[in-house]
């Protein structure tokens, strides 16, 4: 049981410190812990048991922060004691603000995986708050949004915001109020109805005010306050900006109020300026100073040149109103960061910028950022935004990376196909390996995380039902120069991902790399379309293959044909005059004679090598053999001497070289016997043995394969003299004579004995 996952998690809680005081979510931090430590040392734990207290754990564990949190950030109005955001600018509690709307409901009995994740996005919104600082709005801010209005906290129902500016024009105080239609909950930045054109044409504004001078109230702005579009806007669709003057310096609220109920409103209360404030063009020349060498070839340039002109009319007008000058200034960031995002989009756009050229991973932030700025050319964005937009951008580019000149087991970037792809979710990876057989294979597995790679939007996972009955899945195929475009459709081949039992998680499929170059994949799955965020080059095989030489007898001598048996390490081609086994890593050849030899292999990609052979250790050819009798005493020795090493024979003596059999025999006989060379091969040799008196020993018995008359005489210690050839004829002669005499007295011995048998 892998309990390594729950013993992490164990250890990291162990150690931490709680910053909540709520008894409720430390107790249950305390028994998830206890519960953990349990499983843990128990060695019978089961999976569900490993489940369970990991999930408890975890869950515990975010609720314990997030409390804290929560209880650090709740606004005072609603019963925080901690964090007074009226002491705080608008734009910088924000985030805490908008991290608590969205926890601060969590229950104790929040531990179901689903849950589990929601808790986890409520504390990453907490820590991204984090990283922006708490800036202190001062004892008498002026220009500036501070706190969030009590009437918003304790909402909801709202849509879009307010936003507001003031400056001074002909001494007067005029406060510049923009609603911004962008259909966002402003409390948590979720997303509700649009209002329409018409609507907005007709809602009243209410102002909530403090006066610097003294006294507060209320009041409905006239009816006939001009509500103008939005700069580069022709209708109220995207919202309105209007001039509001006969108000005096203070602390205002705004509330958009239609149909007589408050949908917008300031996110704070706002501090006007003074008045009697001097006309400050700092910024805007400043501003006109970092973009006067600019230039651009986008087609929003002309814009930025018209609103440059401009601020230098303004800059140069020494009665130019302080609205002028903001205005001026607003007109002039919002076009230089436009054009400049612009410039970009135009840039990275899929049929301009060869994605293909680079590695796949480091185009996506580019290719991101790429999809988001191109929807902000054609309506009128803050220019906070488009100068975040231009940011990333220079970021992004940063990461890109050049392909090799030859890409190999590489993914290089989308096309503009792919980039369009808008319902795309779910990412595709690619490996290759050879399979048993040598077969190049490439390994496809999609991940079902319901994130679209290109825009990193989530759009949903598939379900199991959808994955195994709308699928519809191809691979295309192009060379490496991206011509010769094939596809195919391999929906058959989709199994489930390695340990899952369906596809709900994903699913992969492989498929044999026949011809090497670009491989992406489409896929339609409930009517939306997905591809591979770019194509994958397959390896080339430039490889020589290599192998092992082998042969049936194993260098030892045979008298049967040869078997050679070359096995190479991947699959290769047949050669002529071979045999090729069914796995096409084998050739075999049979060979009747010793012979040196070589053949040419090749793999299946074509690249060569060539393997040496030696047949050694046939014959076929049989032994000879001569025989020799050499006589000791009353016995014959028969020698038989062949003409190469031989086998043991049963019943002969076979020397130490092996070529030579020996035997003893006490009596005479005519045999043969049967030898056989170290390869097998054999011969029948013949031999007779005579000679040999069994009643008397004698001294010697002639060969009966050679002549009696031309047997040389014996020599004894140097030349044969006569009187040694005559004791020899006496020796014979006397032995001959013995020889008869017995024969006679044996003859009257047995007549004697018949003669006596019959008489009785």
């Amino acid at each position: 049981m892998d309990k390594s996952a729950l013993q992490e998690l164990y250890d990291e809680v162990s150690v931490y410190e709680p910053t909540t005081t709520d008894t409720t979510y430390l107790e249950k931090l305390t028994k998830e812990l206890s519960d953990a430590e349990t499983v843990l040392a128990d060695p019978d734990a089961t999976e569900d048991d490993v489940y369970y207290a990991t999930n408890g754990l975890k869950a515990a564990y975010l609720l314990a922060q997030i409390s804290g949190y929560n209880q650090t950030y709740r606004p005072m109005e609603i019963g925080g004691t901690i964090t007074d955001y009226s002491q705080y600018t608008t734009e910088s509690v924000l985030p805490y603000y908008r991290a608590f709307k969205n926890a601060q409901y969590i229950s104790v009995n929040m531990d179901a995986p689903s849950q589990i994740a929601e808790l986890e996005e409520m504390l990453a919104a907490y820590e991204e708050a984090l990283k922006t600082e708490l800036v202190e709005a001062g004892d008498t801010p002026r220009g500036v949004e501070v706190g969030i209005l009590e009437s918003l906290q304790t909402a909801s129902g709202y849509s879009g915001y307010l936003e507001v500016s003031s400056g001074k024009a002909n001494g007067e105080l005029v406060i510049h109020l923009i609603y911004h239609n962008n259909g966002l909950d402003p409390n948590k930045n979720e997303e509700t109805d649009k209002l329409r054109a018409y609507e907005l044409k007709d809602a009243r504004i209410n102002a909530h005010y403090t006066k610097y001078a003294g006294g507060s109230g209320s009041r409905t702005l006239p009816a006939d306050i001009e509500k103008k579009p939005l700069d580069g806007e022709t209708t109220l669709d995207a919202g309105f900006q209007m001039d509001i003057t006969g108000l005096e310096a203070g602390a205002y609220d705004f509330q958009l109020r239609v149909d007589g109920d408050d949908v917008s409103s300031t996110l704070g209360t706002y501090y006007t300026i003074d008045p009697e404030t001097y006309v400050d063009k700092t910024a805007l020349q400043a501003l006109y100073n970092e973009v006067e060498d600019y230039t651009s070839s986008d087609n929003l340039y002309d814009d930025f040149v018209e609103a440059k002109e401009a601020a230098k009319v303004v800059l140069d007008d020494v009665s130019a109103t302080q609205e002028e000058v903001d205005k001026a200034y607003d007109t002039l960031n919002n076009r230089y960061w436009r054009s400049r995002s612009n410039a970009y989009v135009a840039k990275y756009k899929g049929d301009v910028f060869p994605y293909t050229e680079y590695e796949a991973a480091s185009t996506l932030p580019v290719v991101q950022v790429y999809t988001e700025a191109r929807n902000h050319t054609v309506v009128s964005y803050p220019a906070e935004e488009y100068k975040k937009l231009v940011e990333r951008f220079v970021e992004a580019e940063q990461q890109l990376e050049k392909l090799p000149e030859n890409p190999r087991g590489v993914m290089a970037g989308p096309d503009e196909d792919m980039i369009n792809t808008t319902e795309h979710r779910g990412i595709f990876t690619f490996s290759e390996y050879t399979d048993e057989n040598g077969k190049q294979m490439l390994h496809i597995e999609y991940e079902n995380n319901g994130i679209n790679t290109i825009t990193g939007e989530s759009l949903g996972k598939f379900t199991n039902y959808d994955l195994e009955h709308r699928l519809s899945l191809n691979i295309d195929r192009r060379n490496y120069d991206g011509s010769g475009y094939s596809s195919k459709s391999y929906t058959s081949y989709v199994k489930p991902l390695d340990g899952e039992k369906d596809l709900t998680n994903g699913f992969q499929l492989d498929i044999e790399v026949v011809d090497p170059g670009m491989y992406s994949v489409r896929m339609t799955c409930d009517r939306e379309d997905t591809e591979s965020y770019g194509f994958y080059y397959t390896l080339e095989d430039t490889t020589p293959p290599t192998a092992e030489v082998s042969y049936s007898n194993n260098g030892e001598l045979t008298n049967q044909d040869v078997t050679v048996t070359i096995q190479a390490d991947e699959a290769i081609q047949a050669v002529e005059g071979w045999t090729l086994s069914d796995d096409q890593t084998t050739l075999t050849k049979v060979f009747s004679e010793n012979t040196d030899g070589s053949v040419t292999i090749s793999d299946l990609a074509g690249n060569t090598a060539v393997v040496n052979y030696t047949v050694s250790g046939i014959d076929t050819t049989a032994p000879t053999a001569e025989v020799t009798y050499t006589k000791d005493g009353n016995t014959v020795i028969v020698t038989i001497q062949a003409d190469e090493a031989i086998q043991a024979v049963e019943g002969w003596t076979l020397s130490d070289d092996q070529t030579t059999l020996t035997k003893v025999f006490s009596e005479n006989t005519d045999g043969s016997v049967t030898i056989s060379d170290l390869a097998g091969n054999t011969a029948v040799i013949n031999y007779t043995v005579s000679g040999i008196d069994s009643d008397q020993p004698g001294e010697g018995v002639d060969d009966p394969n050679q002549d009696d008359e031309n047997t040389p005489p014996k020599e004894e210690d140097g030349d044969n003299t006569a009187s040694d050839q005559e004791d020899a004829d006496t020796a014979t002669v006397d032995s001959t004579g013995m020889f008869a005499m017995m024969l006679m007295i044996s003859a009257g011995v047995v007549a004697l004995l018949q003669k006596r048998r019959k008489e009785e």
